[in-house]
């Protein structure tokens, strides 16, 4: 995602409502992803946290996020 654009502006503003750490502030949106991971706010049926990030700016992203959720509920399990 490139620094100069609206939609990076945009992940950045929301992001900061999430996480208002100043050292993510420098970091790519693949890295705050991580961060996000790695404190156990996003992962494996939690995704909330990033629908909220793009819900106020990028509707399609919302949708395409709750159409993996929706295919991921539709697999089949293991067990």
């Amino acid at each position: 995602m490139d620094a100069r654009t609206a939609t990076y502006a945009n992940w950045k503003i929301r992001f900061k409502n999430i996480c208002d750490e100043p050292v993510q502030e420098t970091c790519t949106p693949s890295e705050n992803i991580s961060y996000l991971e790695q404190r156990g706010k996003i992962g494996v049926g939690k995704y909330d946290k990033l629908i909220e990030i793009f819900q106020e700016y990028d509707q399609s992203a919302v949708n395409r996020i709750k159409f993996a959720i929706s295919e991921l509920q539709n697999l089949p399990s293991n067990s």
